[in-house]
């Protein structure tokens, strides 16, 4: 399960993430937490969450990042589901000098 962070949205998985753990097997689902009304809450996403995952049966790995790495620690803190590993991705875009 990946699971993206602010102004982000599903497709920031799309280009690497996500065909390669599909290359390799593994059935991936990217949650969308692309949400335009101001007024949701992080428990509104926690609560997305744990919809999303009650839904999957066999085992649940979650790779996060930024806002969603706290959406996911909110959850496993409320809901203490059974997951196999939780992976949180920090990285920063890097421009090459011309």
């Amino acid at each position: 399960m990946l699971v993206h962070g602010a102004y982000h949205g599903p497709w920031c998985w799309e280009d690497n993430f996500k065909p390669f753990f599909v290359k390799r097997g593994y059935s991936v689902i990217v949650v969308n937490f692309s949400n335009p009304n101001p007024k949701v809450k992080i428990n509104d996403y926690m609560e997305h969450l744990n919809e999303v995952v009650g839904e999957i049966s066999g085992k649940v790995y979650i790779i996060s990042h930024s806002l969603g790495t706290a959406i996911v620690e909110k959850y496993i803190t409320k809901f203490s589901p059974k997951l196999e590993a939780v992976v949180s991705v920090s990285y920063t875009h890097l421009r090459a000098h011309e």
